[in-house]
């Protein structure tokens, strides 16, 4: 929440696409090195680094540890450069909209209510597909874990990539025709990634789509900026935030369930109606005139 916020800091109307798809580029870039470090002196040799007992699990139970370190070396920017730095002016409490009216408007959904009811959708499809994909891998496909690992790593690179190439493209025809060109796109892979099941098919028909994954978030947050202003940001991204927590275990309960009772094909397809739900409540928000 707070760091989405400062979006509206770092950056202008005119280069704020490329700021947000540049920053999420960067997240998926760097935590290729980690993943690398971990799994070649953790998890794959005999003998790990720190001798630590693979019997005991020690090997695994470090992983967070180190993930904390990683976070924290990669946290000092904010206290160096902003923890320090000067806040805005302080905003007066008459500027200040309660909270349900800024979704709520004569009880009809606002602009703003119909972004985050959009994405509250495609957001649970988005995770859906990230907590499922690797199961469906292994599951359909025979996927290593080494092999798993590669998917991993270059899935990683394509959303870095598709990240930085939508942040450019969010500049110059806008958020909101972003996010329905990334989601028509993820609405198709689906039932390609069900119908096309050779390993070699199923990986480029998955990069396709994870092109759009980060092009997806980095896109939703600017979009946010477009809807709120200085007075309601943290508000406002307290919302956005809700929006894809709140609901984030709906979409893996729909996959269980609809698998249990069919099969994975099915379970997998389901994810379709969570996009397509948020395509038709992101056509109904007006983009401000302004942007």
């Amino acid at each position: 929440m707070f760091y989405n916020s400062y979006l509206f800091n770092f950056s202008e109307k005119k280069n704020r696409g490329i700021v947000s798809g540049l920053s999420f580029a960067l997240g998926f870039f760097l935590i290729i090195p980690l993943i690398l470090f971990l799994y070649n002196y953790f998890i794959i040799p005999e003998t790990t680094l720190l001798n630590l007992d693979k019997s005991q699990f020690e090997h695994v139970r470090a992983v967070p540890v180190l993930v904390a370190i990683w976070f924290l070396i990669f946290s000092i920017p904010i206290f160096v450069y902003i923890q320090f730095s000067k806040p805005r002016k302080a905003t007066s409490r008459r500027n200040v909209k309660p909270l349900i009216s800024l979704i709520l408007n004569k009880r009809k959904l606002t602009n703003l209510g119909k972004f985050l009811v959009a994405r509250l959708f495609y957001a649970d499809a988005i995770i859906a597909i990230q907590i499922s994909v690797g199961i469906f891998t292994v599951t359909v496909l025979g996927l290593s874990a080494k092999e798993l690992l590669q998917l991993v790593l270059l899935t990683a690179i394509t959303q870095g990539i598709g990240a930085v190439l939508g942040g450019f493209l969010n500049d110059k025809v806008g958020s909101k025709k972003v996010i329905q060109l990334c989601l028509y796109c993820v609405f198709l892979v689906i039932p390609c990634l069900v119908f096309f099941q050779d390993k070699i098919s199923f990986v480029l028909i998955f990069q396709f789509g994870a092109f759009f994954f980060g092009t997806l978030q980095s896109a939703s947050r600017v979009m946010m900026t477009n809807l709120v202003n200085e007075n309601n940001l943290g508000q406002g991204f307290g919302l956005f935030t809700l929006a894809s927590r709140s609901t984030a275990i709906l979409g893996p309960i729909m996959i269980g369930t609809i698998t249990y009772f069919t099969n994975l094909n099915f379970g997998f397809l389901s994810i379709t109606i969570l996009i397509l739900v948020g395509i038709l409540m992101i056509k109904k928000v007006n983009v401000p005139k302004s942007y």
